[in-house]
């Protein structure tokens, strides 16, 4: 994820859950699918593999990587 960011570039931060070596193997559990995106004011924290309540997975809206036509270059 954090190749794909830099490519779209235009963050201030990419930061990954799962390169903080300061995660408690409990937390690296949870969070190590999850990425933080800032740019400006503006943060959204996503995950590439989001953790269900019931264990399967459900229908979960992602950003489709492979049609690039909605990508605008952020400068």
């Amino acid at each position: 994820m954090k190749m794909i960011a830099q490519e779209i570039g235009g963050f201030d931060e990419i930061y990954l859950y799962a390169e903080d070596n300061t995660l408690s193997p409990e937390d690296y559990k949870w969070y190590h699918s999850f990425f933080r995106l800032r740019a400006g004011a503006e943060e959204v924290t996503l995950s590439v593999c989001p953790i269900t309540v019931s264990g399967r997975l459900e229908t979960i809206e992602k950003i489709d990587f492979t049609n690039t036509s909605a990508f605008q270059m952020v400068k």
